[in-house]
C-alpha cells in the first residue's frame, strides 16, 4: 500500500505558476542553497515543488538565512494550495504545518494543520484516511505540543480500521499509530496498539505477507525505542520468511530482517542472518534474480557493523 500513496502522491501538474516564480523574485540565501531555491521553482508537480521548497527552507533556517527561509515557505505554500488530490494535499499541509513549527511560527503551523485535516475529511480510502491522521496527529502533538487533541486523532485512526479486512494494511497502519503515540509520549496506549498491530500481523496467512508485517511492525519499534520487543518481533518474521517457498523472496526478505536487527544493536544476530540468505540464493535458479539477491544480501554484509 506504501507504493500505491506514493504513487498516487506524485500526480503530475503542469505549467502553472506560482507566487515568487518570476525572474525579478529576490533569492533566498546564497551559492548551493540559491541553486536549490531556484531547482525548486522549476519543479512543474506541485506537490514535489512545495516538498523541495520547504528542504530548502529548513536548510536556510539552520544557516540563520530568515528572510530566505520565509520566502521559501511563501512559496511553498502557494504550490501546496495547487494539490487537489486530497491525498497529496493533505500530506503536503501536513508537512507544511510540521517545517512552520519548527521555524517558531505556530500560528501558521496551526493554520496549515487546519487545511491538512480538511483534506483528511476528503480522502475516502480507510487505510490513507488512517494514515493522513496519524501523521496530522504527530504534528499536533509533537511539534505543537498538544498531546491530547493528538491522541484523539490517533484513536480516530485506529477506529477507521478497526474492521478492515486487508489484515496487512490494518497491521502497517497500527504500527504507525503506535509509534506516533509513543512518539507523543503515550506509552500505554503505544503498548497496547502495538499489540494490535502484531496480532494483525500474526494472522496474515501467506508467509511473505505475513513476514512484511511483522518487519514493519518491528521497525515502528525500534522507531518506539522499543528494542526488546522489536527484537522478539523480528524473530517471529524470520521464521515466517524461512516458510516462504520462492528462494528469491526468501533471501530478500531475510536480508531485510537482518538490516533491522542490526539498527536494533544486534549485529551478531543480523550476520548470522545473512549467511542464512546467502547460502539460501543458491537455490535461485534465475540467473538475474540469483545476481540481484546476491548483491543485496553481500552489500550489507559489507555496510552493516560486526559488533
Amino acid at each position: 500500500m506504501s507504493n500505491q500513496i506514493i504513487g498516487i502522491l506524485l500526480v503530475l501538474a503542469w505549467l502553472v505558476p506560482i507566487a515568487g516564480c518570476g525572474s525579478s523574485a529576490p533569492q533566498p540565501g546564497g551559492g548551493a542553497t540559491a541553486q536549490r531555491y531556484q531547482a525548486a521553482l522549476r519543479i512543474t508537480n506541485h506537490d514535489e515543488r512545495a516538498r523541495q521548497l520547504l528542504q530548502v527552507a529548513s536548510a536556510q533556517h539552520k544557516a540563520k538565512d530568515a528572510a530566505g527561509a520565509k520566502r521559501s515557505v511563501t512559496d511553498a505554500t502557494a504550490a501546496a494550495k495547487q494539490v487537489a488530490d486530497p491525498i497529496g494535499r493533505s500530506s503536503v499541509y501536513t508537512l507544511l504545518a510540521s517545517t512552520q513549527a519548527w521555524l517558531g511560527n505556530r500560528y501558521e503551523a496551526k493554520q496549515a494543520l487546519r487545511t491538512a485535516r480538511e483534506a483528511v475529511g476528503q480522502i475516502e480510502e480507510t487505510e490513507s484516511k488512517a494514515r493522513a491522521l496519524a501523521a496530522v496527529a504527530e504534528v499536533q502533538g509533537y511539534r505543537l505540543k498538544n498531546a491530547g487533541e493528538a491522541a484523539d486523532l490517533l484513536r480516530d485512526a485506529e477506529k477507521l480500521v478497526a474492521d478492515l479486512e486487508d489484515a496487512s494494511g490494518k497491521a502497517s497502519v497500527l504500527s504507525l499509530v503506535a509509534k506516533t503515540y509513543a512518539r507523543i509520549d503515550k506509552a500505554s496506549e503505544a503498548d497496547r496498539t502495538f499489540d494490535a498491530a502484531l496480532e494483525a500481523a500474526g494472522s496474515i496467512e501467506d508467509p511473505l505477507r505475513r513476514s512484511d508485517a511483522l518487519t514493519d511492525a518491528a521497525a515502528a519499534q525500534i522507531d518506539a525505542q522499543r528494542t526488546d520487543a522489536a527484537i522478539d518481533t523480528l524473530t517471529q518474521a524470520a521464521e515466517s520468511a524461512r516458510q516462504i517457498e520462492n528462494p528469491f523472496g526468501q533471501a530478500l526478505k531475510l536480508a531485510d530482517i537482518a538490516e533491522q536487527l542490526s539498527k536494533a544493536g544486534r549485529a551478531a544476530d543480523a550476520h548470522r542472518l545473512l549467511d542464512e540468505a546467502d547460502k539460501v540464493t543458491d537455490g535461485i535458479s534465475d540467473v538475474g534474480l540469483k545476481g540481484q539477491a546476491m548483491d543485496r544480501v553481500r552489500s550489507l554484509m559489507g555496510s552493516l557493523p560486526k559488533k
